[in-house]
């Protein structure tokens, strides 16, 4: 009966088998199998041919053995370099958000020098607790997790290794939906006086992206048609892939006037370009411009997460406090997916409009003349 023993380490096994050949000499030989389970089916495997009388041991192919030893480091490296489907948007930003994940939260963690096909279920959660100890948000763990699968899928689609994908059964944590908003006695403040800022004015009659907005041109906004056409994301298409248009807002006209008349010149024509030491420029994901400023100038909290999507947070609450639909909202934000489910996200709709709108509801009686008396409905007998 032959035997299976680790030559390696705990964090990375060789695992190999002892059996007797057909000489009758007892032999050891590595397994190339990323699990002991998978080194004893090996095992069976070799015995029954020796009881076939079958000579030797088929060794595994180089490309066999590479895709048994590939490690997850080296995965995400090909992923990093060769990722590249026709859908995709913007390959250097999303190549870099990929890579900033990688470099900060996979690579210095042991499951990247572990081979990517003995990567199990347990090793990505146990991978999972070790984030949640370097404090860690519940949401950048997730968003991890989701790169870490997104390679395994592309790598086995790409047959670089023989697997199933073990980040998709790994437990996600709790996370909550972003909150952030800015109340109506915080958009008025933002809005008074004769010159209100234009970006933030777009994005609070718009709900437009912070990359629409960065990415608009002045060929895009249709005075003669009412109309804004939405055809970009700083310098690549919208997030859905797909152009919009939104209806221009007669209080947001003249402000767009104004300020198309005292706007900086750039080669793309944008609307709101991004003033540095050296001029203008289009701005970058990581740019939030000078909004910051102007929220705390006017008393607004400027210490949110996502300043700019908190503007999106609250034009579409406002949109829906003023009666407008839900079907409306999700066409002007361009949610192409999820229908409400994912625009309802977006409302955070204040105690004081619950209680205009349930004060609607009455359940007294108009009149005298319009109560019926309940001796009518008795039984006389």
């Amino acid at each position: 009966m032959g035997t299976v023993s680790n030559r390696g380490t705990k964090e990375r096994p060789l695992w190999y088998i002892r059996y007797v050949d057909g000489d009758g000499k007892r032999k050891n030989r590595p397994s190339y199998q990323p699990t002991k389970k998978d080194a004893e089916r090996y095992l069976a495997e070799v015995e029954a041919r020796v009881a076939r009388c079958d000579i030797g041991i088929p060794d595994p192919s180089p490309e066999d053995l590479r895709k048994r030893t590939v490690t997850v480091r080296e995965l995400a490296e090909r992923f990093l370099a060769e990722y590249d489907p026709p859908r995709l948007r913007n390959r250097k930003r999303y190549i870099n958000l990929a890579s900033s994940s990688c470099n900060q939260r996979l690579f210095p963690f042991p499951i990247a020098s572990m081979a990517a096909a003995a990567v199990k279920k347990r090793d990505v959660e146990a991978y999972r607790d070790a984030l949640r100890r370097e404090k860690y948000a519940n949401k950048t763990i997730n968003l991890t997790l989701e790169w870490l699968s997104r390679i395994y899928t592309w790598a086995i689609d790409a047959e670089l290794v023989e697997s199933t994908n073990p980040a998709t059964r790994a437990e996600r944590l709790r996370t909550e939906p972003s909150e952030e908003h800015y109340t109506r006695e915080q958009v008025a403040a933002l809005m008074s006086g004769p010159d209100p800022h234009p970006m933030i004015a777009m994005a609070l009659y718009t709900g437009m992206r912070k990359g629409e907005l960065f990415g608009l041109t002045w060929a895009c906004v249709r005075f003669d048609l009412g109309r804004i056409d939405v055809r970009k994301s700083f310098d690549g298409p919208p997030k859905n892939g797909r152009p919009r248009a939104i209806p221009l807002h007669p209080e947001l006209v003249p402000i767009l006037r104004a300020w198309q008349s005292r706007c900086p010149p750039t080669p793309q024509g944008l609307v709101f370009p991004l003033r540095t030491a050296k001029g203008y420029r289009p701005a970058v994901h990581t740019d939030t411009g000078d909004l910051r400023l102007v929220l705390t100038a006017a008393g607004c909290p400027g210490h949110l997460e996502r300043p700019w999507h908190a503007m999106r947070h609250t034009f579409a609450t406002m949109f829906c406090e003023a009666g407008g639909t839900p079907d409306a909202l999700s066409r002007i934000l361009g949610h192409s997916g999820g229908g409400n489910s994912i625009t309802a996200g977006y409302v955070h709709v204040s105690m004081d409009y619950l209680a205009r709108e349930l004060a609607r509801l009455s359940l007294r009686p108009l009149g005298p003349d319009n109560v019926i008396s309940m001796q009518a409905f008795r039984h006389t007998g």
